[in-house]
């Protein structure tokens, strides 16, 4: 069964959290995966209490359309992410409908990326589709493929409650979402993440110190907008293929490869050392829960999506433990390789994790993502 979230207080909660918690069970916690010293970061923009408008942590964030300045650890290791640049904050964002002005829609042009889409709406009105789709639509639901460009609605009669949304996103939201604007519309019940534009958006963390362990896990729930050039969704140093213990999650990747993940030890990169997919599947827009386990000393390195092993490398990755650099989120090394997304949950744990950890990790993240 797949849940939604609600509001309370300002905090977006699952409401799978809320049913456990009132039946008496125990929800499991990424926290649980950082005990006994266990070095990484948890960051998860669904609770607002962690989020902050400004770098120094002074304005909180509040709701939905402010940018996020920093965005702390939930870990306990206090590997906070912070963007003391203005213009390169990402957004906290819970928009799903591409219309505006929804509750009685008028005649509007919205911008569509190659890609279904479903439509639905009330009332007695018709929608009449060009560009980017065409035909013409009475109430209900339908599911509308779309190239990308820009995509006229002519509204004749009276059409209310219209949504337009990419087919990809989470069942368990509710079916209307009201907009009023683009930055006045309805947030309960939609999952939130970071919107970062795929120009100059970006968070960097502390130096994380790794140097303990040559083992890696990485969970975060994305959403990918483009298969053009290179966007960087995490990457541990500045540059992974200058420095030694390091690894990096990319999506897309030029050379064609929906998803790469990449780490490296002593050894130099190349291509057998990474585990990748270039499946149609995988097409942008995707939003996937993505998935890294990473073992230098045992030359192994596996890529999963959707709690689903995709592809496997075990090439030599050299001697030594992983490093103690930054984390780079949306760019590498703060200024390059953009990321054209959504990042709903993130979790990096720098240790083995067992296949039960694993997979209730990969099971948490996908309640705050909505991928499968």
């Amino acid at each position: 069964m797949s849940w939604g979230v609600a509001t309370q207080n300002g905090v977006s909660v699952s409401l799978a959290s809320i049913v456990s918690l009132s039946c008496g069970a125990t929800e499991f916690s990424p926290a649980s995966l950082f005990t006994s010293g266990v070095q990484g970061a948890w960051y998860d923009p669904s609770d607002y209490s962690t989020l902050f408008q400004d770098s120094a942590g002074t304005t909180p964030v509040t709701a939905v359309e402010q940018p996020v300045g920093k965005m702390l650890d939930k870990s306990g290791n206090n590997n906070h992410a912070t963007q003391a640049t203005t213009a390169s904050r990402p957004v906290l964002r819970a928009r799903y409908n591409n219309f505006v002005g929804t509750a009685t829609l008028a005649t509007q042009n919205v911008t569509t990326l190659a890609a279904t889409y479903k439509l639905s709406f009330t009332g007695t009105g018709s929608i009449t589709l060009s560009g980017t789709a065409t035909g013409t639509y009475s109430a209900g639901t339908n599911a509308i493929t779309c190239t990308a460009g820009t995509l006229t609605a002519t509204v004749s009669g009276t059409v209310t409650n219209a949504d337009l949304r990419l087919s990809s996103t989470a069942t368990s939201m509710p079916a209307y979402q009201r907009v009023t604007t683009a930055t006045d519309y309805d947030a309960f019940g939609f999952l939130p993440y970071l919107a970062l534009d795929g120009t100059d958006d970006s968070m960097t963390s502390s130096s994380v110190n790794f140097s303990a362990t040559d083992k890696m896990a990485v969970v975060a729930g994305v959403t990918k907008l483009t298969d053009t050039g290179d966007g960087n969704i995490v990457e541990l140093s500045s540059n992974v293929n200058l420095n030694s213990g390091a690894f990096y999650f990319w999506a897309p990747e030029a050379v064609g490869l929906k998803y790469t993940m990449l780490s490296r030890g002593t050894a130099a990169i190349n291509v057998n050392q990474r585990a990748t997919t270039s499946s149609t599947t995988y097409n942008a827009p995707s939003t996937v829960v993505l998935s890294g386990v990473m073992n230098i000393s045992g030359d192994s390195n596996e890529l999963r999506l959707n709690a689903t092993s995709i592809n496997t490398a075990t090439g030599d990755q050299g001697t030594g433990n992983y490093g103690n650099y930054p984390l780079y989120i949306g760019r590498r090394g703060g200024s390059t390789v953009p990321f054209n997304g959504r990042i709903y949950q993130m979790v990096v744990c720098g240790k083995a994790l067992s296949a039960s950890e694993l997979a209730s990790t990969e099971a948490y993240v996908n309640t705050k993502t909505g991928a499968y």
